[in-house]
């Protein structure tokens, strides 16, 4: 027999017991099930102009993939450099961090996205041919490539306060612990508070990381 509650002894409270939840086929299964069915149904019966359309969403789909793994790779490195910049007690390295990343957060993606396609390959190739730099014409042609240099710029800037938040919550005496003990800054941070700030990191990286992959279809 089950009961929606069972008093604790001595304590005069309740527990309350949760019903077990279990898998439901709902109609969203059925929906999805549907879908399916109709799409294979179509390639089947008329497969000539609906493989052209997989074919082109087999493309779009490696693009974005794509797009999404290099930048988010390149976010984490310079966004990761842009964060210690950003608590260097260098004047001049904080200064510039600190511009960069208030800059770009301030400017919309789309505007950044054509600047870095239209107007930065243009000054770079002018560069290019005075210096008889052929490959930079070459990657500067490609539009995906201008995607992962402008994503990871605007990018990076998110995540270096993202780096930044995640240092300063670990506290000042675990660095002065380290540094006690004669670790270097860089090894104090590589050992002892970047393992600790991952716990704070990981779910706004994860939020980026779904940011971006929505905004590479830009």
């Amino acid at each position: 027999m089950t009961q929606d509650s069972i008093a604790g002894s001595g304590q005069g409270t309740d527990v309350v017991v949760k019903p077990e939840v279990r898998f439901r086929f709902d109609r969203w299964w059925l929906l999805l099930f549907f879908v399916i069915a109709v799409i294979i149904l179509l390639i089947t019966t008329k497969p000539d102009p609906y493989m052209r359309i997989l074919l082109y969403v087999r493309d779009g789909i490696w693009i974005t993939i794509l797009t999404t793994v290099v930048s988010f790779v390149l976010i984490l490195i310079f966004g990761l450099i842009g964060g210690l910049g950003r608590l260097s007690k260098n004047k001049i390295i904080n200064g510039t961090a600190t511009i960069y990343i208030e800059v770009v957060r301030g400017i919309p993606l789309l505007v950044q996205l054509m600047f870095w396609y239209f107007a930065f390959p243009s000054v770079i190739q002018g560069i290019g041919k005075a210096l008889n730099i052929g490959f930079l014409e070459n990657y500067l042609a490609n539009p995906v490539g201008m995607a992962i240099l402008g994503l990871t710029f605007c990018y990076a800037a998110y995540m270096s306060e993202v780096y930044r938040a995640g240092i300063q919550s670990i506290g000042k005496g675990q660095m002065e612990a380290s540094r006690s003990l004669g670790m270097t800054y860089f090894q104090s941070m590589r050992y002892v508070i970047l393992p600790q700030a991952v716990r704070v990191i990981l779910p706004p990286v994860g939020n980026d990381f779904i940011s971006l992959l929505k905004d590479s279809s830009l």
